[in-house]
């Protein structure tokens, strides 16, 4: 048998490459860990450095609320105040109380915003400090600025010719606006405007959208077509303050972002990404111009230039809630506060009472009393009164007697419309049942026809007869009188008969057919006042001064009298339903409460500025004044400010050339630092400076200019733009993360529980967005 013989193997090799193998892997798997490690101890620092970097950039935001916070001067708001983007120009920068935000001339400036000329803001070092030595964290840069100064593109209008009532600040103009940009585009306007509403150029949906109903009084273009209702046949709902941003109707939309405004618009390019680019161009070229949230809280100060006014909530003539007492006390605190005029002529108590009959329903007719005093109505007024007959000698048995003649009548006037009925009572007045005192059968009155009260419009109360008495003389027994019956039927033209023996200074009391007072007039004739009688100069007034003694006019215009032009109300004798203006209904604009009556002849609320030093206005004695105090809007919710109103210290001219007949370069220069630190617009009236209210042939025509745009606008910001770029720099002061938000700030005088201003202001955080650091 053969035996096979075994090579041995060399099993020490192979197990040296096991070992070089596991070597190798060991020391791969070593280098990846410590490769991964090094990765998350990387990616860890860079985590930490980001939070760091982004806690620093909110510190920067509550610096800058620290900032908005301690503005000295709450009541008016401008650029140059301690927040503001030009607080250096006013020499608020850098002081021992405040190391301020903006640039300082120093070689460490940052831009952060287009609309501020140069750069606007500084880096300032952030970091911790132990005993005497300081270990940088990082850095921040902060620009605040106004969103009241720029053009809301949630309300702003599309008609080009920015037709305006100064109703709502749709009527703010955009396409003027984006017009007076640099490097802007026609379309753009139009393009915004349709996106938001919804693509159909139609705003919100039919009819009545807020339920507040439409303002009936007013030509108004509601829709922003640039035509005026009534003869717009586009449109049906008259309603002015259609698109509510807190309301939205139909298909419209709300832009929440700016970033976002463009999305859905239209814009001109061959494809999408050119289309998308232009979208860019767009928002980078008007985003300091515009926004999309800006509101304004319904408070004024009671005196604007105080570091700690008095706050009082701004209160609305257009609510059937809002009493005459209420404008009463309003109308009080500003004379308190010295700024209404004063003077014998100023019946507060007369004028609240008129505003409110001047707002209220279109129905009511009942005229409101306020303190003893009757409101004015669409109702008749007395205008004349005879209080004895014309005595002459006559001729009785060949001797010489007086004849009293020429009966004694009680005249109304009614420069209205509608036909009115009337009441009338007076010591000396007797009905046909024999009861002195009252007349209790109305009498009928017709409404006046054309511009002028003619023929038509005036109803006389007179004697049943015109009685003649004779005094023989000498009388054939002592104080005998001797009495014959009239000749016929006199007076003619009396509208109601009755006996009439009115007594001297007695008291004639008018009253609707429904028994509510009109007026109480004392009747301030005598027995020896000859052939004249006693008229009032202006039926509206209820002054004893306004009855004057002229010549007989029984049925007609008291033209001896009643002449407007020379009261200095009004520029002419026009026609008289150019005077006799009742809204009797919401008005539009605080404005045209320049339209209500004072209770002085021929005397309306004075909003011309005439008379007053236009850049002191807040601390005169004018009628402007009420711009602050009253307000139309309707929504008594406190989160539901009026919204877009133009901040005019604030705004940039391009801006300020939104609003209709605006001297915008005039009044964007005056509020520049110039020798000082700028003009500063403390009140709205005040904006009547840079209007033309020196042309119009009336007190309303100048007025107007004022009217059509201060519902638009504000002196007050309470929505604040906020951005902060912060960085996280590592100890040899190198940036290891950087980052940028943007954030919606909200400044409010707090309320109490019933609604009232406390005083103390509140700022909160609306919305805050972390930006791409490109």
């Amino acid at each position: 048998m053969k035996t096979l013989l075994h090579m041995p193997r060399n099993e020490q090799g192979i197990a040296l490459l096991i070992a070089l193998a596991v070597l190798v892997l060991m020391a791969i798997l070593a280098v990846a860990f410590y490769t991964s490690q090094d990765i998350e101890s990387m990616a860890a620092l860079n985590a930490r450095a980001a939070r760091s970097a982004e806690a620093i950039a909110e510190g920067g935001l509550e610096w800058a609320i620290s900032l908005i916070e301690s503005d000295e001067t709450p009541g008016y708001d401008t650029n140059f105040d301690i927040w503001g983007p030009r607080a250096k120009d006013a020499g608020l920068w850098y002081s021992s109380e405040h190391d301020m935000l903006f640039n300082n001339g120093s070689d460490n400036e940052v831009d952060l915003s287009d609309l501020v000329e140069d750069n606007d803001a500084r880096w300032i070092e952030v970091g911790f400090k132990n005993g005497d030595v300081t270990r940088p964290a990082g850095r921040i840069a902060v620009i605040i600025e106004c969103e009241s100064g720029k053009a809301n593109l949630n309300v702003v209008g599309n008609a080009a010719d920015g037709q305006a009532e100064g109703i709502n600040p749709a009527e703010v103009s955009l396409h003027t606006i984006i017009g007076a940009i640099p490097d802007t585009e026609a379309a753009w306007p139009g393009s915004i405007i349709d996106a938001r509403n919804g693509g159909d150029s139609t705003i919100g949906g039919g009819g009545d959208d807020d339920g507040d109903g439409p303002l009936g009084c007013i030509q108004c273009d509601d829709d922003l077509d640039g035509t005026a209702d009534p003869d717009d046949t586009s449109d049906a709902t008259n309603e002015p303050d259609e698109r509510n941003m807190y309301a939205i109707a139909g298909n419209d939309i709300a832009f929440l972002d700016l970033s976002t405004v463009l999305m859905d618009a239209s814009m001109t390019g061959a494809d999408e990404e050119e289309k998308n680019a232009n979208r860019r161009k767009a928002l980078e070229t008007i985003r300091d111009y515009v926004t999309v949230n800006s509101r304004t809280q319904n408070v004024y100060p009671l005196n604007p230039a105080d570091a700690d006014p008095t706050w009082r909530n701004r209160l609305c003539v257009n609510l059937d809630a809002t009493t005459a007492q209420q404008i009463r006390d309003e109308l009080g605190a500003l004379d308190g506060a010295d700024r209404l005029p004063t003077g014998a002529d100023v019946d507060l108590d007369q004028i609240a009472a008129n505003i409110r009959d001047f707002t209220d329903g279109e129905a009511s007719k009942e005229p409101t009393e306020l303190n003893g005093k009757y409101g004015l109505e669409q109702t008749p007024y007395l205008n004349e009164i005879e209080t004895s007959p014309k005595p002459y000698p006559a001729t009785y048995d060949g001797r010489d007697a007086m004849v009293y003649d020429h009966g004694e009548f009680i005249e109304v006037v009614n420069p209205y419309e509608d036909e009115a009925k009337v009441k009338v009572q007076a010591p000396g007045l007797t009905n046909t049942g024999g009861n002195r005192d009252v007349f209790s059968d109305p009498v009928d009155v017709e409404g006046r026809s054309g511009d002028d009260v003619g023929d038509e419009g005036y109803a006389v109360i007179g004697d049943t007869s015109a009685r003649i008495w004779l005094l023989p003389i000498p009388p054939e027994t002592p104080g005998e009188w001797r009495y014959v019956p009239n000749y016929g039927d006199y007076p003619l033209g009396c509208d109601s008969y009755m006996n009439l023996d009115l007594e001297s200074n007695s008291r004639i009391t008018l009253s609707t057919n429904d028994d509510d007072t009109i007026e109480i007039a004392t009747q301030y004739g005598s027995d020896d006042q000859g052939s004249q009688t006693a008229q009032k100069d202006d039926p509206r007034a209820r002054v004893e001064e306004n009855w004057k003694l002229a010549t007989d006019t029984m049925g007609k215009f008291n033209s001896s009298t009643c002449k407007p032009s020379e009261s200095g109300d009004e520029d002419g004798d026009i026609g008289l339903s150019n005077l006799y203006v009742i809204y009797n209904g919401p008005v539009g604009s605080i404005g045209h409460l320049g339209r209500v009556h004072t209770g002085q002849p021929w005397q309306t609320i004075d909003l011309t500025g005439e008379g007053v030093t236009w850049d002191t206005v807040h601390t005169t004695r004018t009628w402007l004044n009420i711009y602050d105090a009253f307000t139309t809007w309707t929504d008594t919710d406190p989160e539901h400010h009026p919204y877009g109103l133009i901040n005019i210290n604030t705004a940039p001219s391009e801006v300020l050339a939104g609003l209709k007949g605006v001297d915008a370069s005039g009044l964007y220069s005056a509020t520049q630092p110039g020798s000082g630190t700028g003009r500063v617009i403390e009140s709205i009236g005040e904006l009547g400076e840079y209007l033309d209210m020196s042309s119009g042939s009336t007190t309303w025509d100048r007025e107007k200019h004022l009217a059509d745009v201060a519902g638009l606008v504000t002196v007050r910001s309470h929505v604040f733009r906020v951005t902060v770029r912060a960085q996280a720099l590592d100890r040899q002061r190198r940036k290891i993360a950087e980052r940028r938000l943007e954030a919606s700030v909200l400044r409010e005088v707090e309320l109490n529980d019933s609604g009232e201003p406390t005083g103390v202001i509140k700022v909160r955080v609306l919305s805050m967005r972390w930006l791409s650091e490109d």
